[in-house]
């Protein structure tokens, strides 16, 4: 009977672990949680515990093997807060997946009680992902993404990347419904002030988008140009004083939309495209000087 309860104990623990894996606490969402909360009930049974955690930590390396040999491009975003709440969300986009939800291709976050929790939204269901697959996309995709806040103490909360595989030519941008502020992950973290704990599904969405045109690093960095969004309007102000000879925008497939002749250290476009599209403006100065920089409407 000792031994059976024993061996009880044991899948119990076994079984919590695997539990942990999907992403149910405050911790960890892909990784496992570490299981020193439930010791008290092997107290008197130390090895029980060894092996209990041996063998989650063997299951926990199982299925980082089988994450990371999945098929497509993987976004590991984690959103956190100074007094230690984690949560994460893998975000996949492989041929199994679709902006629907697909027990095939996403894991949902289950649980409701738990301080902070971060999840994709899948939009026929609303089901809240732990991992949400999106499916393959030829030039850019919104992912709605939502959260929840359990804990008062909590007034501060940062968007991160953690990591990212095969995405290094797409580009990474949250949007703050709320504040309408479109913000570049890959560049910096997001920092934001949450006044009420609750339920937050509709003021945040990731927008991937590809870098079709292979932009050089060096002229996306370069502070020679400002480019600013005013309504309908697009405003250019070049700060060495050299005049803008010409503006060319590309579509993010690729398209030519603009190509306008200038003369002048500051103008005004009037472009009328729909909320959120991203365009590339390469604008060349009247010293020679190309500069490329990417703008969402």
């Amino acid at each position: 009977m000792a031994e059976f309860k024993k061996n009880k104990y044991l899948i119990f623990l076994f079984i919590f672990g695997i539990n942990l894996l999907v992403g149910q606490g405050d911790r960890d969402t892909i990784h496992s949680k570490p299981i020193l909360s439930l010791a008290f009930i092997t107290n008197k049974d130390k090895g029980l515990l060894e092996t209990a955690n041996a063998k989650i930590n063997a299951f926990k390396q199982q299925m980082d093997g089988k994450i990371s040999s999945m098929l497509g491009e993987k976004l590991w975003l984690n959103l956190t807060s100074p007094n230690g709440y984690f949560s994460q969300t893998l975000f996949l986009f492989s041929p199994n997946g679709t902006p629907n939800y697909d027990n095939q291709a996403d894991a949902r976050r289950l649980g409701s009680n738990y301080g902070l929790a971060f999840y994709g939204l899948a939009l026929d269901t609303n089901y809240r992902l732990a991992v949400d697959d999106s499916g393959v996309f030829q030039t850019s995709i919104t992912v709605p993404v939502g959260f929840y806040l359990n804990n008062s103490s909590v007034s501060e909360l940062t968007f991160s990347i953690d990591h990212f595989e095969n995405l290094d030519g797409v580009n990474v941008y949250l949007i703050d419904n709320l504040l309408n502020i479109t913000h570049d992950l890959k560049v910096s973290n997001y920092n934001y002030t949450v006044l009420n704990t609750g339920v937050y599904d509709t003021r945040f969405e990731l927008l991937f988008s590809r870098n079709v045109l292979a932009i050089n690093e060096e002229q996306i960095k370069s502070d020679n140009l400002i480019i600013s969004n005013q309504d309908e309007e697009v405003h250019f102000t070049t700060r060495n004083g050299n005049n803008i000879r010409n503006i060319k925008g590309y579509a993010s497939s690729g398209k030519l939309i603009i190509n306008s002749k200038q003369n002048s250290n500051h103008l005004k476009l009037k472009i009328n495209l729909e909320k959120r599209t991203i365009i590339f403006f390469k604008v060349t100065l009247e010293n020679g000087q190309i500069i490329t920089k990417k703008s969402i409407k």
